[in-house]
C-alpha cells in the first residue's frame, strides 16, 4: 500500500456529494442566476457538513457545475 494512501482516500461522504452536486445541477437551468442560487442553496448545507479539505474540493465541483469561479462561489456563500 502506497505511503500516502491514507491521506489520499477521501471520506464516503464527501463522494456521494460530488454526486448529489452534479445531480442537483442537471435540474435545474445553470444558465440563470436563479438555477444557480437553487444548486447552491440545496447542496451548500451538506458541503458545510465536511472538513475543510473535502469542503475546498466539493466547492470546486459545485463551481464547475453552476459556472462560475471558486471565488464567486465562496463570495456568495453565507459566513
Amino acid at each position: 500500500m502506497p505511503s500516502n494512501y491514507k491521506e489520499s482516500k477521501r471520506d464516503p461522504l464527501s463522494l456521494n456529494i460530488n454526486f448529489v452536486i452534479m445531480a442537483v445541477a442537471s435540474m435545474f437551468d445553470t444558465a440563470t442566476g436563479q438555477g444557480k442560487t437553487t444548486v447552491v442553496e440545496v447542496v451548500y448545507p451538506l458541503i458545510a457538513q465536511q472538513n475543510s479539505v473535502d469542503q475546498d474540493q466539493d466547492l470546486h465541483v459545485l463551481s464547475e457545475a453552476i459556472g462560475v469561479t471558486q471565488e464567486e462561489l465562496r463570495a456568495s456563500l453565507p459566513h
